[in-house]
């Protein structure tokens, strides 16, 4: 089996998986081989948007149903879910709608919403929304991307090896601007509670 057939096997599967935890490196890669014509780009996007709610939905039902005996076993995890639990006082719909954005809180957000008082049609409701744009955003990068790589290194389909490591290494960063974003963000929420 090469690695062609390899994808068509088990490249859908993957991206919906890969898309309920973070996934971006997932949807970035789908992206790519939607590019080179291995795996169709409209059903890379559907799965990675169904794998998002999937994953974001199952966090919100945990929070909702056992957050509390969850956050009281692990006292690490609601150290962690303080600040987005702050933000979930000041506009929890906001917050399920840009929660895919926020890399590396992903599964503390929707618990912590889930432990909330937002309306379970209100949290599904803005994070599909925002799921969509998320998978618009990342998957159309992967698939440009692509546009780019086969300007340099030639056509995709025979340069497989060469695009993961290139790829992967644009995830990292990606990965390092996301965490310079997330710092910012963090410094200006200080700032805000500073003044107010």
């Amino acid at each position: 089996m090469n690695f062609t057939d390899l994808i068509l096997t088990y490249g859908y599967p993957f991206i919906f998986l890969g898309a309920m935890f973070e996934g971006e490196a997932v949807l970035v890669l789908g992206g790519l081989v939607a590019f080179a014509g291995i795996l169709k780009l409209h059903f890379v996007l559907l799965l990675a948007f169904l794998g998002a709610l999937v994953g974001d939905f199952s966090w919100f039902m945990i929070g909702r149903k056992k957050g509390a005996a969850i956050f009281k076993r692990f006292p690490w995890l609601e150290k962690v879910s303080k600040k987005p639990q702050a933000m979930i006082h000041k506009n929890p719909k906001v917050l399920s709608f840009f929660m895919r954005f926020m890399y590396g809180f992903r599964n503390v957000v929707p618990m912590s919403l889930g432990m909330s008082e937002i309306k379970t049609s209100t949290f599904f409701l803005y994070n599909s929304l925002g799921a969509a744009v998320w998978v618009c955003l990342i998957g159309f990068a992967g698939y440009f991307f692509g546009d780019i790589l086969e300007t340099f290194i030639g056509k995709i389909r025979h340069n497989e090896f060469r695009i993961i490591i290139i790829a992967v290494l644009t995830f990292y960063i990606i990965l390092g601007a996301i965490k310079l974003f997330k710092f910012l963000f963090r410094k200006i929420n200080i700032e805000t509670i500073r003044e107010e």
